[in-house]
């Protein structure tokens, strides 16, 4: 089967992993994959590089242009099948799809439970996805919304949850004292609004004044939208975040890092990951951290609660509270070591059975060899 995937970049985002690995997957398992992008970011080209799959840059001069330039890239392959992730990638694969084309699309809703989704959704985007054999959401709680928000969409909409690399991410022993060293809590993800760090310095604040013998340590890795070592549009969340911190009674237990490719080291080395979001779809950093063994805090948002079994495998909390948040915190820092392990256990046994490759990959045969029959009864 030829393939061709879309997504606007190759960055180190969680849409970009998935999709870099939707594409080797499916390379392996012996389809034509070629992936185009219309940015230059290539975080993950080189493992595509690695697994012989094609990546082709579509250069475009604005908005307009970009559209019809990918209509031709993805025309140029001819496809049998196209799977873009994200909106606006989306949206492109369908208009590049007019006025009619010959192979099967699918199309992708992800991490979308922010409030203002709702009205996005009922706009051009979802009148679109009419234009779209199949529409796959990477969250039951998306599902669930598209169907609320278009019923007539309901026969296309379909849930693949996210995969990990289960031998890449695996699990190694505890190994902090808890009763002597901090409690070191990992996060990973972009500085944005959507991740919610604001609060955070504000729940270790409430720890701080619960507890004040409790030592929390936190590392944040993720994107600060730099452009040659000074801020650019994008970065206003990071500042915001440093000022606050510069003021902050906790300041000096949060350490702010760049984005760094071996994300498995981090996850072994943390004692717990925290993802105070206020929206996600099926976070990629709760899948990696689970099948690494370690427990999760987690806002109580998008697919986390089907990840998360509160104390079971982590704790759920309320995002827009940061005492919530800090109760989770102190809930877990309260635990005995064999207690922090079995919830790891706990994690790293829900991994492998809802987000193993073979799962992930098998799903979007399947989706797509039931376009394939639907298609030649239509014939």
């Amino acid at each position: 089967m030829r393939i061709t995937c879309v997504i606007d970049n190759l960055d180190s985002g969680g849409a970009q992993r998935q999709m870099a690995m939707l594409a080797t997957l499916l390379k392996a398992r012996g389809h034509i994959v070629r992936l185009l992008t219309y940015y230059p970011h290539d975080f993950y080209k080189p493992s595509l590089d690695k697994a012989g799959v094609p990546v082709e840059y579509v250069p475009h001069r604005g908005k307009l242009h970009r559209i019809w330039a990918m209509r031709k890239a993805i025309r140029a392959g001819r496809p049998q099948v196209v799977i873009a992730y994200l909106q606006t990638p989306s949206i492109i694969a369908e208009l590049a799809s007019l006025p009619r084309c010959d192979y099967a699309l699918i199309v992708s809703e992800r991490n979308q439970d922010h409030p203002m989704c709702a009205e996005r959704m009922r706009g051009v985007s979802l009148f679109l996805h009419r234009l779209a054999d199949a529409v796959v959401t990477n969250s039951r709680a998306q599902e669930v919304n598209i169907r609320k928000i278009a019923p007539k969409l309901a026969p296309r909409v379909t849930t693949i949850l996210n995969c990990v690399d289960l031998h890449q991410f695996r699990p190694l022993p505890m190994t902090s004292n808890h009763s002597h060293g901090p409690v070191r809590i990992l996060c990973v993800g972009r500085f944005d609004v959507q991740k919610n760090y604001l609060r955070l310095v504000e729940a270790a604040e409430i720890v701080s004044r619960w507890h004040p013998e409790m030592n929390v340590e936190v590392d944040v890795y993720g994107c600060n939208y730099f452009v040659d070592g000074k801020p650019s549009a994008l970065s206003g969340e990071f500042l915001k975040l440093q000022d606050v911190l510069k003021r902050s009674s906790v300041g000096a237990r949060f350490h702010l890092h760049d984005p760094v490719r071996d994300v498995v080291t981090l996850y072994q080395q943390a004692d717990v990951l925290c993802l105070p979001s206020l929206w996600e779809g099926c976070p990629n950093v709760v899948c990696e951290a689970m099948a690494c063994g370690r427990p999760v805090l987690a806002s109580r948002v998008g697919d986390n609660p089907v990840l998360v079994e509160d104390g079971v495998n982590g704790f759920l909390f309320d995002p827009m509270r940061p005492d919530d948040i800090a109760s989770a915190i102190c809930g877990f820092a309260k635990l005995s070591h064999q207690e922090r392990v079995a919830m790891g256990n706990a994690g790293r046994q829900r991994a492998e059975r809802l987000l193993s490759p073979e799962r992930f990959v098998g799903q979007y045969e399947q989706l797509i060899d039931a376009l394939e029959r639907r298609s030649s009864r239509r014939a």
